[in-house]
């Protein structure tokens, strides 16, 4: 284990020029079956900060998700409950050296109903503001607000569609 983890460099080849390796100091191997078995060990303390904050969470790889319950009659508490959460998985990721990936962070609010009521909500992450989506893509599925699969049918109909359109392209040799 030590030999994969320590005394390991890298270096950028850009046009055939290659750098002087530099050591690498943090992170684990990726692309390797370990490297996401370590990656998920050294991550196991963001479901300990979503349980303490009694938050339903989903870990896959580097993909985490949280899941809370609102009702327009009672929507101030779990928010902030969800913020007091985010607060310290930022405080977290602070310590370990993590780099969040604003562009990546996003909510859904999933209803059968009307959401007028959230019309201009957004959720504080560290220093970002969070704007809740139309939909979301999670483990491969697009997920939109009202839960009809609409967008993630649309965009595997228009990726057969192109795929059908490549073959129809190909030209085949007598």
């Amino acid at each position: 284990m030590k030999s994969y983890l320590c005394q390991r460099s890298e270096a950028v080849s850009i046009n055939g020029t290659l750098s002087n390796p530099q050591p690498v100091k943090i992170g684990i191997p990726q692309v390797s079956i370990l490297g996401l078995i370590l990656f998920n060990l050294y991550i196991s303390p963001i479901e300990d900060i979503m349980h303490a904050h009694a938050l339903s969470i989903l870990l896959y790889a580097d993909d985490v998700q949280l899941y809370l319950s609102l009702s327009p009659s009672n929507i101030n508490e779990p928010i902030l409950q969800l913020e007091s959460c985010l607060s310290d998985i930022n405080v977290w990721f602070g310590e370990k050296k993590f780099v969040r990936n604003t562009l990546k962070s996003n909510f859904v609010f999933f209803s059968t109903r009307s959401r007028n009521f959230l019309a201009n909500f957004s959720i504080t992450f560290g220093t970002s503001v969070v704007r809740p989506m139309d939909n979301v893509l999670s483990l491969g599925v697009i997920w939109d607000t009202n839960i009809s699969l609409k967008s993630h049918v649309s965009n595997i109909c228009k990726a057969a569609s192109l795929s059908v359109y490549r073959i129809g392209a190909l030209q085949f040799l007598p």
